[in-house]
């Protein structure tokens, strides 16, 4: 769920910080500062690349190479290669576990204000994730939950009908939450069997710890936690990354707060906090920045699921509103050095009263995002879909 509020404008937004980090050193256009954190980008990747060994295209592995310069700009720019070794041996504990991925499935509400079901449909079609199933979970209100499941299975259709390929399958998750028990133990709670989440079940059954499978949120939890419910051994085998709050609960975790919990609780988690109101998360503040008349510009219109990103309003609200609101919990899956900052927590249970225990831990199981770069979401994001215009053409 998409939560409108202010923004910062777009990849060039900086703040006096920013600005005043910049004044020390200058290389050509660039300064010292965006060089460095170039280079550990592209050190990231390859690290990326070394463990991604099944990777079965060059034109992939180059893309994964450098996702935020080629590298002839690179060089062009002085780039100071004695830091190599270091940076390339150098132990980065907040890394996120992204490296080794065997599928994807994204649950989300509304269709209508994001890019992130274009943006993952354009991955799967590059065969740079392998996204299984879009799930619809929204218990809000059941008029609109029929209409985004319907709506999710347009979006596949025209993406089919456009000449896209690996495509997920569309499905209903639920328009129910999960009946939090009267004992406040996750292990007394009575699953709602679902088939989207016998579907995660299944696909988790295939996946492992070292290579698992990444369920990309941006609504409620309840399917992702009905799964563990069913089936209590997958929970290894999953990442969730989502946009919900870590140590507090905010409006995407509250639609279901005892799915939420348990999930926390269960799985291997990146958090992205939407935050209360007037305090929004600092990571869901920095969106992948999606201007209408780019899309325009840069994707053909004639061809259907690009016209349909163009079109697309929410009927009541201004969003899109020029980004992708749940695209953060998307991007760190080919990029995950947009999330620069993370606060790591150990989930210890629950109390009597069924609130979580948790403690701050350097290598607990739970990321809260804290901060982004959000140039190089928006990079990421129009590199993918430049590049599925290109492979359409």
């Amino acid at each position: 769920m998409t939560i409108k509020s202010s923004v910062e404008n777009g990849p060039n937004t900086q703040t006096g910080n920013d600005r005043e980090r910049g004044q020390s050193f200058h290389s050509g256009q660039f300064k010292f500062p965006q060089l460095l954190q170039i280079f550990i980008e592209l050190v990231r990747r390859i690290k990326y690349l070394v463990l991604k060994v099944h990777a079965k295209k060059l034109q992939t592995l180059k893309l994964n190479l450098c996702k935020t310069m080629t590298i002839k700009k690179i060089l062009n720019r002085g780039l100071c290669f004695a830091l190599l070794p270091f940076l390339l041996f150098a132990e980065d504990s907040e890394l996120l576990p992204f490296d080794n991925v065997s599928s994807v499935i994204y649950d989300n509400d509304d269709h209508r204000d994001v890019y992130t079901d274009e943006f993952l449909m354009a991955l799967s079609h590059l065969g740079e994730i392998d996204l299984k199933a879009l799930i619809t979970t929204y218990s809000a209100n059941d008029t609109e939950y029929r209409l985004f499941v319907t709506g999710r299975k347009e979006i596949v259709k025209e993406a089919l009908q456009s000449g896209l390929r690996n495509l997920p399958v569309a499905m209903a998750g639920t328009n129910k939450c999960l009946v939090q028990p009267e004992t406040n133990r996750i292990k007394d709670t009575e699953p709602l069997n679902l088939p989207a989440s016998q579907f995660i079940v299944e696909h988790a059954r295939s996946a492992s710890h070292e290579k698992p499978l990444v369920i990309v949120t941006g609504g409620q939890l309840t399917v992702v936690a009905d799964a563990y419910l069913i089936d209590p051994s997958i929970a290894d085998n999953i990442i969730v990354s989502g946009i919900f709050g870590a140590s507090e609960i905010d409006y995407n975790a509250g639609l279901d707060s005892w799915a939420w919990k348990i999930v926390l609780s269960a799985y291997r988690v990146l958090a992205i906090p939407i935050g209360p109101p007037k305090n929004r998360g600092k990571v869901y503040m920095k969106p992948p920045h999606v201007p209408k008349t780019r899309i325009k510009q840069e994707l053909p219109q004639e061809i259907d699921f690009f016209k349909w990103m163009y079109e697309k309003e929410h009927p009541t609200n201004e969003l899109p509103a020029e980004h992708d609101f749940d695209g953060q919990a998307a991007i760190p899956l080919t990029c995950p050095a947009y999330i620069t900052k993370v606060r790591r927590w150990s989930v210890l249970g629950l109390d009597n009263d069924g609130n979580l225990l948790m403690r701050k831990d350097s290598k607990g199981r739970l990321y809260e995002a804290v901060d982004a770069n959000q140039e190089l979401a928006t990079k990421e994001f129009w590199r993918v879909m430049d590049t599925t215009a290109y492979s359409l053409n």
